[in-house]
């Protein structure tokens, strides 16, 4: 039965029974909180009336109606807000609130914050008291010396503790910094590696000869096949990875060869830096280069040291491809000049003369053309590079065309377009053997803002830059004699078969063969 009753102690006027009273007037002694049998009827009843959702006391629909019932007559037993939502006690004194359990975690980071704050005043305050009593303004030279000392060592240790943050916090930086890197360095190697650089060049030195406005410009050149591809160093092996990136030069020329990449198991592809370091790891294992392998200390694998001349022909040789190693341990010209080097080189690149004296004559008369060469891996002290080509001058110089690993394509050749009349003709200056200059390219209306010489300049290495080193080492695919002529009869009919190595060859040649020029 339900009636209206008036509170004693505050003269409320209640709605509702007996219970409800009693539970009124007991809210006015905290120190005796409610029995739960004393609650009111209609919160023995929430099983029932949760079916509904509605409060009994409000008429507000709620998910838990339970604990919103509770809400209503408040209490320490109360564990929920008026939505519903599950709280619980602090458990840290002085404190003791009720809170959500999805705020639990900060409230309880918030006293832990304030325990620091707190006990880094006590500790400075404490500090400054030593520091200030009496004995210590009185005391003996010793005594106080022995105070700042003490002083100075806490403040020292504070100090520490900063700077101990200050690393973590440098060391997160560099970690986020480094993770940047290497995503950026992905896209990197990517961009690193340059595909159809020799007919930008074919195109680049015909305009040169066309031109004919200075002694630089172009007589005649050779480049090797079209089929090599640059790569430069990136962030993962600047400084150190010349020979692994020439090595790449080399062997992009040899994956792209048809039917010669598939048998070599590198149709297409070609082994990264690592790829390869395992590779020579693996060749050494197999007998390949012992005197390499010792000077290395048989490990290259997760390491940052140079390799030569001999470790690419170990490679190349464990792989299965035929290479000889074309030794030119001193100058041969005047002024410290590498004459017999450019000669070589020259009848490398010049494969229909029979003579070095005929392929310097060639060299002479007016051809810029693309053959079906090899790149070579050249080498001197400190540094290595890929020769995909020679040049003469209108000034008579001769300038070896070079890719270097440790130079990126200017973005003037990365987006140079070559005419669709010289793409499809490999010789483009072929007809200006009588000294006529080639057809096509007196207008230069295709021609773009940049000078050819000025982005050829990269790629020429004149005498005079090539005699600042002693020593040159050439690695060039096939079996070569000291002129520069093919041994054992180079079949062109087959392109590349020629350069696989048999079964026997290939352990057969475990030590580097050397041709000693002169």
């Amino acid at each position: 039965m339900t009636s209206a009753l008036d509170c004693p102690i505050c003269n409320q006027h209640i709605t509702g029974d007996d219970a409800t009273l009693n539970f009124h007037v007991n809210q006015h002694f905290p120190q005796s909180p409610p029995h739960p049998s004393s609650t009111p009827h209609s919160l023995n009843n929430v099983a029932k009336i949760s079916e509904h959702g509605q409060c009994p006391v409000c008429e507000k629909r709620v998910t838990n109606v339970e604990a919103h019932v509770a809400s209503h007559f408040g209490g320490e037993g109360c564990n929920a807000d008026e939505d519903g939502a599950e709280k619980v006690q602090c458990e840290v004194e002085n404190c003791r609130k009720f809170v959500s359990l999805s705020d639990l975690q900060i409230h309880l980071d918030a006293h832990h914050a304030e325990t620091l704050v707190r006990d880094e005043r006590q500790s400075l305050e404490s500090l400054k008291r030593k520091e200030l009593t009496p004995d210590t303004l009185t005391a003996p030279n010793s005594k106080r010396a022995n105070t700042e000392k003490n002083s100075e060592a806490m403040r020292g240790g504070n100090d520490a503790w900063q700077i101990k943050v200050e690393e973590l916090i440098a060391g997160v930086g560099q970690i986020q910094a480094r993770g940047k890197a290497m995503r950026e360095a992905k896209e990197v190697r990517v961009a690193c590696k340059s595909e159809g650089l020799i007919p930008k060049l074919c195109h680049l030195l015909t305009r040169s000869h066309a031109r004919a406005t200075g002694p630089y410009s172009t007589r005649s050149a050779f480049l090797c096949s079209p089929l090599v591809a640059h790569l430069a160093s990136d962030i993962s092996d600047a400084g150190w990875g010349c020979g692994y990136r020439n090595c790449q030069m080399i062997l992009s020329y040899i994956a792209a060869l048809p039917g010669v990449g598939g048998r070599l198991g590198i149709a297409g592809r070609v082994p990264d830096v690592a790829g390869l370091q395992a590779v020579l790891e693996e060749a050494w294992a197999d007998g390949f280069d012992p005197t390499g392998a010792k000077q290395l200390k048989w490990r290259v694998v997760k390491t940052r040291r140079w390799i030569g001349t001999t470790e690419v022909y170990a490679i190349l040789t464990y792989l299965g491809v035929r290479c000889t190693v074309i030794d030119f341990h001193k100058p041969t010209g005047p002024t410290k000049f590498h004459n017999l080097l450019f000669d070589w080189i020259t009848a490398y690149f010049t494969p229909f003369t029979s003579t070095p004296t005929s392929a310097l004559a060639a060299l002479t008369v007016a051809h810029i053309r693309t053959t079906r060469r090899a790149p070579l891996y050249l080498q001197h002290q400190g540094h290595s590079r890929t020769c995909v080509g020679i040049e003469r001058t209108v000034s008579d110089e001769r300038n070896l065309i070079l890719f270097d690993p440790s130079r990126r394509i200017w973005r003037d050749m990365s987006t140079l377009k070559v005419p669709e009349a010289a793409r499809n003709k490999e010789n483009a200056a072929g007809s200006a053997a009588n000294g006529k200059k080639p057809v096509g390219f007196a207008g230069l209306s295709f021609a773009p803002a940049a000078s050819p010489d000025r982005l050829l300049g990269p790629y020429r290495n004149a005498q005079k830059t090539v005699a600042k080193h002693a020593q040159y080492q050439v690695l060039a695919l096939g079996d070569w004699d000291s002129q520069g002529r093919a041994v054992g009869g180079e079949n062109d009919g087959e392109e590349g078969n020629w350069l696989v190595l048999s079964e026997e060859e290939r352990y057969a040649r475990k030590e580097p063969r050397f041709v000693r020029v002169p």
